[in-house]
């Protein structure tokens, strides 16, 4: 009976270890700052290349087993000595999972750097501030859920935008919802390119995503004056 009784425990701890709790919260949780593995630091530095010129990124870490992939905006100066913004996305060839644990990260990041397939376009000035304007407004408010809320089967998205860093675990609803599918989408316009019909189309996509982004920011900080 005993037996019985503590296999119906085990179990029943297990599966709520494998069910959501709550909906996810209307903001971004930080980023933990353990990293035993150096999945998290070679995963960034294989497909972002983290520095100065990076004025926002995001990295779709993907489901287990597949490769992770990243948007990023990317201030550069051309040979004219004038300002471009450059959207760039970066997809992995293969999956980081079993290259990471407990290695020589270095050797990893030199192994991998290459394995890395890029899309670059060129995009205006006030699409890359009105777009890096609602992604910082985001990032910004990053804090810990009140509730444990997580799954296991689900994907994580993590976000920068220098210094502020942030994370979200399969958005359902809300502001980390919106912030995923504008991220999503700007992969696809890295694709595209510039002046082409698609690359219109989702120029515009993107910045109805911004508008619905400040709206719902917005919306967050008239309940915390009330």
């Amino acid at each position: 009976m005993f037996k019985k009784v503590k296999c119906i425990i085990v179990v029943t701890a297990f599966l709520s270890l494998c069910t959501v709790y709550a909906e996810n919260p209307n903001h971004l949780e930080p980023i933990s700052p353990v990293d035993m593995t150096n999945f998290r630091d070679i995963m960034y530095k294989t497909l972002i290349h983290q520095d100065h010129l990076v004025k926002y990124w995001m990295v779709d870490r993907g489901v287990m087993g597949s490769p992770p992939s990243a948007i990023m905006l990317r201030k550069k100066t051309n040979l004219k000595g004038e300002t471009e913004w450059i959207l760039e996305y970066a997809v992995a060839l293969e999956a980081l999972e079993a290259q990471v644990i407990f290695v020589d990260k270095e050797f990893v990041i030199h192994k991998l750097i290459n394995k890395v397939k890029r899309y670059e376009v060129k995009v205006s000035a006030d699409f890359a501030h009105k777009t890096h304007t609602a992604w910082e407004g985001v990032v910004k408010q990053t804090k810990y859920a009140k509730t444990f809320w997580k799954g296991l089967d689900g994907v994580t998205y993590d976000f920068g935008c220098f210094p502020y860093y942030g994370t979200t675990w399969s958005p359902k609803s809300g502001i980390p919802k919106q912030l995923v599918g504008l991220g999503k989408t700007l992969m696809l316009l890295a694709k595209t390119t510039e002046g082409s019909k698609e690359y219109k189309a989702l120029i515009k996509q993107c910045l109805t995503k911004v508008d619905e982004i400040n709206a719902q920011q917005l919306i967050e900080i008239k309940k915390k004056v009330e």
